[in-house]
């Protein structure tokens, strides 16, 4: 799908509406650019543009209410219109199992490291794949 990049926020509904995630009655409680991280990647990477940012949610599944968070972060090379998804995670759960979901999302979030040997074995000149997904 092709989608203008200032649409970051656009994508909530149509994961959120996703038939295996099956929510019903999006009604988005806050949304907002993250400028505040967006600025200090763009001090540390030059000339890559960032924008960052969150929403916040309810939703019902199964008649039941649900709350939700999705954090996003596209990256694009000023001049180009080309662009791609730098960091995405969120969660949807129970209003009583949102804390815990925020706890996990933002443990698995500052535990991720990005492997740079993996990375180059996999766009290196070998054409060898390691045990990873048919995506």
């Amino acid at each position: 799908m092709v989608r203008k990049r200032d649409e970051w926020n656009a994508p909530l509904r149509e994961y959120s509406c996703n038939p295996a995630i099956g929510c019903t009655d999006i009604y988005i409680i806050d949304s907002q650019d993250r400028t505040d991280l967006s600025h200090e990647y763009s001090h540390a990477h030059p000339g890559v543009n960032l924008d960052v940012g969150e929403v916040r949610f309810e939703c019902r599944k199964d008649g039941q209410p649900l709350k939700g968070y999705q954090f996003v972060a596209t990256q694009s090379i000023p001049g180009s219109i080309s662009w791609n998804v730098y960091f995405l995670s969120g969660y949807i759960a129970p209003p009583d199992g949102e804390q815990m979901a925020e706890e996990v999302m933002n443990r698995i979030a500052s535990s991720f490291k990005f492997e740079q040997n993996w990375f180059m074995a996999q766009v290196g000149g070998s054409g060898n794949t390691t045990d990873s997904p048919d995506w």
